[in-house]
Parts: C-alpha cells; sequence; structure tokens
C-alpha cells in the first residue's frame, strides 16, 4: 500500500502565532510592567491675593496758588481841574478828600480885573451904539462884551464831574491860569487797585487773564479779593481791570482790578492787600 504524502503551505505569520502560542503554558502570569510616572501635583494656591493694577494719573492744576500782594488805591478814572484864565486864587470851596458832585463850586478868583474889563466893553458898546458907528464895529464892541462876561463867569471854578476832590495843588493869593491843574477829581465808585504779580503766578495765568480781558468790562467775573489795612476783608470781590507787561525778567507786570465801593469805605492813596485763590474761585 502506498503512502501519500500532502504538503500544506501555511503562511507564515500564522506559523509564527502558532509558534508563540505553543511557547505559553497554562497558568502562566505575564510580568509585570513598571507602573506609569504620576501627574505632577498641581501648583499649591497663594495665600496673598493679588493686588488689582491701578493706573495713577497725576493732576496738574489749571492754575497754579493763588496770590496776595500789596497793592495801592486809585480813582478808577481822573479829571485835573483847570481855571480858564489868569490871575489870583482867592478862595477855596471844598475839602479836601470829599465827595463833590458835577458843578459844584471848588475855587473862586479875585474878580476885580475881569469885572473892570467888563464895565469897559460895556461902555465901549454904548459909544458905538450912540455914535452911530459902522456896523461891524458895533458888532466888535459886541462880541467884547461878551467875552469878558465869560471871563468874569470863569473867576468861579466849578467840579466837571463828580468824584472825590483831591489836594489842592495851589494855595490862596497864588498867581494861577490854565497851564498847571489846581486838583483832581477821582471816581472812586468802581475804585481801582494798582499792584504788581508774582513772576509766578503771572507765567502760569498769563493766558486765563488775557482770555479774561478780552471780554467786556460787564462779563468779567468777579475773582479778585481785597483785605483792608487793619486786616478785615472788603464784602465786595473785584474783576481785573488791565495787565501790563513785566518790567524786568524778575518780576511780574503790574496789573489793575476794579472793585464796586458804593459806600465810598475804599479812598485814593490807600494801601491794601490783593488777591485771588486757587483758579480763581
Amino acid at each position: 500500500m502506498k503512502r501519500i504524502c500532502l504538503h500544506i503551505t501555511v503562511p507564515a505569520f500564522v506559523a509564527a502565532m502558532l509558534i508563540a502560542g505553543c511557547g505559553k503554558k497554562e497558568g502562566t502570569v505575564p510580568s509585570p510592567q513598571p507602573p506609569a510616572s504620576p501627574p505632577p501635583a498641581p501648583a499649591a494656591p497663594s495665600l496673598l491675593p493679588t493686588p488689582p493694577v491701578v493706573q495713577v494719573t497725576k493732576a496738574v492744576p489749571e492754575v497754579a496758588a493763588g496770590f496776595q500782594v500789596i497793592g495801592v488805591l486809585e480813582g478808577s478814572s481822573s479829571t485835573e481841574v483847570h481855571s480858564r484864565v489868569t490871575g489870583y486864587l482867592v478862595r477855596q470851596d471844598y475839602q479836601e478828600g470829599a465827595s463833590v458832585r458835577q458843578g459844584d463850586l471848588l475855587f473862586e478868583m479875585d474878580t476885580r480885573p475881569f469885572q473892570a474889563a467888563l464895565d469897559l466893553a460895556k461902555a465901549t458898546l454904548a459909544d458905538k451904539q450912540a455914535h452911530s458907528a459902522a456896523q461891524a464895529e458895533v458888532d466888535a464892541a459886541r462880541a467884547a462884551v461878551t467875552a469878558a462876561q465869560a471871563n468874569l463867569g470863569w473867576t468861579k471854578i466849578v467840579a466837571p464831574v463828580g468824584g472825590m476832590a483831591g489836594r489842592a495843588a495851589s494855595g490862596l493869593g497864588d498867581w494861577i491860569g490854565p497851564e498847571a491843574p489846581l486838583t483832581t477829581i477821582s471816581t472812586v465808585d468802581p475804585i481801582r487797585a494798582v499792584f504788581t504779580l508774582p513772576k509766578k503766578f503771572y507765567v502760569d495765568n498769563s493766558d486765563r487773564i488775557a482770555k479774561i480781558l478780552a471780554l467786556a468790562p460787564e462779563a468779567r467775573p468777579e475773582t479778585l479779593e481785597l483785605v483792608l489795612a487793619d486786616g478785615t476783608p472788603y464784602a465786595q470781590k473785584g474783576q481785573w481791570d488791565s495787565m501790563g507787561r513785566p518790567a524786568s525778567t524778575s518780576s511780574g507786570p503790574v496789573a489793575c482790578a476794579l472793585f464796586a465801593n458804593p459806600g465810598r469805605v475804599l479812598r485814593p492813596g490807600e494801601y491794601v492787600k490783593v488777591g485771588e485763590s486757587w483758579g480763581g474761585h
């Protein structure tokens, strides 16, 4: 009897699996694998909270600190009083420093020379008219009478405006004329304070003050303060009136302020303190 041999081709990968399976014994425990590395521990929480970030902006004031300086008072306007004719001063009819009204009598001059000139002019006119002089001569004589009457009237010197009358520049018996003023009448309501600004204040506030001065006087704010010589604060606040240019590099300019003076408590020539607070408030 012949033996038949069959050759069966087994794929290589199947053979490998069979060999690996045959190598295992029943009940064999696989080799233990090394444990995996543990995950990193979470960071411990901070005990102090993180402070918030605050952005600080340094405030820059609009103006520098206020100022207070010594100033002197003067009339807001001054009018000189002159005589219109030449002659001797014989009488002063007002009290220096007193308030006067327009038309009040201030001085009197010697009227005798002027009365004599008027009498002569009238006599000349009468003579021309009596002798039927030419019309031109009569008219000239009449004009002379008119001029003589005016000169006589001008020997009484009156206040051209109302205000506070100043010191008389001439005494009784002096020869006076139109050239030199006899006195000055100052308007004291409002009254003007004149002072020199500190340089630092001027540098920091010149633009602001210039804008105020560009306004109409009635629209300017009242931000200035005044203290009397005895330390008493003045009740009325004032407004900027003018500001010049610095006289030197080390000082500020001369400035002026106006203060209402209804009771005429403030008088020209008095020394006061003038100032302004922060930002003109």
